[in-house]
């Protein structure tokens, strides 16, 4: 399923934002701003054939949290796949 609004969001000088990694060393990226909620229920909704979700939310935040930042998010499948999806879903 294709995600019908930006998934990233950046706040600036946030280190969260850009190029974070989880202590397991899988990419974190941040979702948040208007259309945030939308995002993080899409992709939670995802599944690949074997019923796998793959990313999970690791750190919510507040509606009211001045960077604007709602989650961070944590990937769960190889780079390889992500950036094939990536790929596809950009067509």
């Amino acid at each position: 399923r294709r995600a019908g609004t930006c998934v990233k969001h950046v706040s600036p000088g946030d280190p969260r934002s850009v190029g974070a990694v989880s202590p397991t060393g899988k990419p974190l990226f941040t979702t948040g701003a208007q259309n945030g909620q939308i995002a993080i229920d899409v992709l939670l909704c995802m599944r690949d054939k074997q019923g796998s979700c793959p990313v999970s939310v690791v750190k919510r935040y507040p509606e009211t949290d001045i960077s604007g930042i709602l989650a961070e998010i944590e990937v769960q499948i190889p780079e390889d796949e992500l950036v094939y999806a990536c790929a596809r879903c950009g067509r």
